[in-house]
């Protein structure tokens, strides 16, 4: 591995609410950017090849599906990592280390910081959504159902 790799900071201004949006803005363009081009190819192909055209996009249209379902999850995935990277820099302290979305959110209180059982109980299930993706990710055909409006909920 590539010592640059290796480090374990790449701050610079540390994290804030801005890299949430950034990483929802740069999925979304992702996405969007893809569609585009989904559209454009299947306009076409209606004009090339009018007889088979249908048949031909069912099958891009079920890929492009699946690979777009998979950026969501990739949004998922850095938007926790975001937000854990936000409550350890602004609101626990950059000399301690806290594996994990509950380690940080005991230490929150431990700091006087208030979150509602109801609160954290939806943070705890996003985070147990993004660790279910990244230990136990889905099957390359069967992403999980994640859309643009389920992040933005969670944002």
């Amino acid at each position: 591995m590539r010592a640059e790799l290796k480090r374990s900071s790449w701050e610079v201004y540390g994290l804030s609410a801005y890299d949430i949006d950034r990483t929802v803005a740069m999925f979304r363009a992702l996405v969007e950017q893809r569609d585009r081009q989904f559209n454009e190819d299947w306009a076409r192909l209606r004009v090339e090849q009018p007889d088979v055209a249908d048949d031909i996009m069912d099958d891009v249209a079920h890929y492009t599906y699946e690979r777009l379902n998979h950026l969501w999850a990739c949004c998922l995935w850095r938007m926790q990592g975001v937000f854990e990277g936000i409550l350890a820099q602004q609101f626990i302290g950059r000399e301690r280390r806290f594996p994990g979305l509950r380690a940080k959110l005991t230490a929150l209180r431990e700091a006087g910081h208030i979150i509602s059982p109801a609160k954290e109980s939806e943070l705890m299930e996003w985070a147990d959504l993004r660790n279910a993706l990244s230990h136990t990710p889905p099957e390359t055909h069967r992403p999980p159902s994640l859309t643009l409006e389920d992040l933005l909920e969670y944002r």
